[in-house]
């Protein structure tokens, strides 16, 4: 059985959560963008080379995405496992992940975006210093967006008393919630950003896949995350 969790089967969307340091966890994301080309989201780190193949039953891994400056740990992995995919992350995001892997090869977000076709869509969003990257999926459940560290879904604040109290402070969970500590530290844009975010409101998701905790399923999913934008932001 794959450890992986199908979110929708048309599209070959899928989700698994990993850790990637003691009691931290992240989430990645695949889909289909073109073809049967998929596209890993904050490629995994930690798991078993056959976990990361289990994805060959759903097409062929020729993308990988840093959607910001921190989702990088499972890159290597990635590539090892699927030699022949390349590596994209936005301009701000690459400048980061560059610092961190001198030796990683990384193409513009914009080249994927360009080679990615309905039901899927990349977006390259505005307003973060070290980047961020949203995937919305067309379902016929409704949209499905990967919202990457734009939100959380946390069960419970983290461990550690300096740690606790930041995410505590900047309401960044325990439950549905914007990045508060994102928002605080590398959101530039506040005002572009609440508009953007809006604007894609306009089709609000029907399921919603953070890069930290569970995955949200809500018909009423519009409605908080607009009401989570006026209080926040």
């Amino acid at each position: 059985m794959s450890q992986w969790e199908l979110l929708d089967e048309a599209s070959h969307s899928l989700t698994i959560e990993y850790s990637f340091r003691p009691k931290s966890t992240a989430r990645a994301f695949v889909t289909r963008f073109a073809g049967d080309e998929l596209v890993i989201f904050s490629p995994p780190t930690g798991l078993e080379p056959a976990v990361l193949r289990e994805l060959d039953a759903h097409g062929r891994v020729t993308a990988l995405v840093a959607p910001n400056g921190f989702h990088h740990l499972g890159l290597g992995p990635a590539l090892q496992a699927f030699p022949e995919a390349k590596v994209y992350a936005p301009e701000a995001a690459a400048r980061r992940v560059k610092k961190k892997q001198p030796d990683l090869a990384i193409r513009p977000l914009s080249e994927l975006q360009a080679k990615t076709q309905a039901p899927a869509s990349i977006l390259d969003v505005p307003g973060y210093s070290v980047g961020e990257v949203w995937a919305i999926v067309e379902t016929v459940a409704g949209p499905l967006w990967y919202v990457s560290d734009s939100c959380f879904n946390l069960t419970k604040l983290p461990d550690g008393l300096a740690a606790g109290l930041l995410f505590k402070w900047t309401k960044s969970g325990p439950g549905l919630c914007l990045n508060g500590v994102g928002n605080l530290f590398f959101l530039k844009d506040r005002s572009g950003y609440k508009q953007w975010f809006e604007a894609r409101l306009a089709e609000p998701p029907a399921l919603l896949v953070p890069a930290h905790g569970a995955v949200v399923r809500d018909g009423a999913l519009g409605n908080s995350l607009k009401a989570l934008l006026d209080a926040r932001l």
